[in-house]
C-alpha cells in the first residue's frame, strides 16, 4: 500500500509477482499431494471421511486456482478499487448461491465443492482481469511473463 502511495507501480508489480510465486510454490506441493492421495488424507479424520476424496480434490484445485492468481482482493483494494471488488464478491456470491442449488441436490458435497471452487475461481479470475485493466499488469510473471499486457 505504501508503493502504491507513493505512485511507484514497478515495485508493486514486483512484490505482487513474488507473493504470487511464493504462494504459488507453497500451495502448488499441498495440491499435488492433496490429489494424489485424496483418500488417505481424508482417512486421518476416519474411515467415514474418505468418501469426500472426490470433493477434496475438486477444492484442492480451486485454491490453487485462488494461490495462483495472487493476491488481487488486496491489491484492488488498496488501489481504491474496492468498489469494484465488492461487485466482483457479490457477482461470485451469487453465482455460488445458484449453482450449489443447481447442483447439491444431485450430486451432494460434489456438487457443493464445484459451486465453492467455480464461484472463488470466478471471483479470482474476474478479479485478476480487473488488476491488469486498472493497475496495467498481471501477479503471475511465470505464466504470463514480463511483458506488459
Amino acid at each position: 500500500a505504501a508503493l502504491f502511495a507513493a505512485n511507484d507501480m514497478p515495485a508493486v508489480r514486483h512484490v505482487a509477482r513474488r507473493a504470487t510465486v511464493l504462494m504459488s510454490c507453497v500451495a502448488g506441493p499441498l495440491v499435488i499431494g492433496l490429489v494424489l492421495a485424496p483418500e488417505w488424507v481424508m482417512g486421518w479424520f476416519g474411515d467415514d471421511f474418505r468418501g469426500g476424496a472426490q470433493a477434496l480434490v475438486i477444492l484442492a484445485v480451486g485454491q490453487l486456482l485462488n494461490a495462483i492468481t495472487g493476491s488481487v482482493a488486496n491489491l484492488l483494494i488498496m488501489s481504491g478499487h474496492e468498489r469494484e471488488f465488492r461487485n466482483i464478491t457479490v457477482a461470485a456470491g451469487a453465482a455460488n448461491i445458484v449453482l450449489a442449488v443447481l447442483l447439491i441436490p444431485t450430486y451432494g458435497a460434489v456438487g457443493a465443492a464445484w459451486s465453492t471452487a467455480l464461484a472463488v475461481g470466478g471471483l479470482n479470475l474476474a478479479g485478476l482481469l480487473m488488476v491488469w485493466r486498472r493497475l496495467g499488469f498481471l501477479p503471475f510473471p511465470v505464466l504470463f511473463g514480463r511483458a506488459k499486457l
